[in-house]
């Protein structure tokens, strides 16, 4: 089973985890961290880096960000070379990634195979409602 890090400023990565559970109920093997105004951007690698040796399980390991060139993404990144361990780093985090995270983790998907999935999943899950309507005049236009 992949492991699971959501690493974000502020309370956010709690928030999204608590949101996982009115779908998944409990999940297991995953973990949240925060960089809270407190924090050195040294502190917070070292409690990540706890995190993912923690649900680390030698399947890999995925963590999810908020921001690319944010702390969290470039200490999870740095975490990449310090640590043995097979893991990929994504920026963006929004809750269809984490639920599709959550799906190939119970499926056992490798990690290749679920970060594909997670990338396609948040692309696609971005909408624009004026732009999902068409109107009966907006077909006409078409001939």
């Amino acid at each position: 089973m992949i492991g699971v890090v959501i690493a974000t400023h502020g309370d956010l990565a709690k928030g999204f985890h608590h949101a996982t559970k009115m779908f998944f109920g409990e999940t297991t093997n995953i973990e949240t961290i925060g960089l809270q105004l407190e924090d050195s951007a040294d502190d917070f690698q070292a409690n990540l880096e706890e995190l993912i040796k923690k649900v680390d399980s030698g399947e890999g390991v995925v963590v999810l960000t908020d921001l690319n060139g944010g702390t969290p993404f470039n200490r999870s990144l740095m975490s990449m070379s310090n640590l043995s361990n097979k893991m990929e780093v994504l920026s963006g985090v929004n809750l269809p990634m984490i639920m599709d995270t959550i799906n190939h983790q119970m499926l056992g998907t490798s990690l290749e195979e679920t970060v594909e999935s997670i990338v396609q999943v948040a692309t696609e899950g971005i909408a624009v409602a004026s732009l999902m309507f068409v109107t009966a005049d907006d077909e006409d236009d078409d001939f």
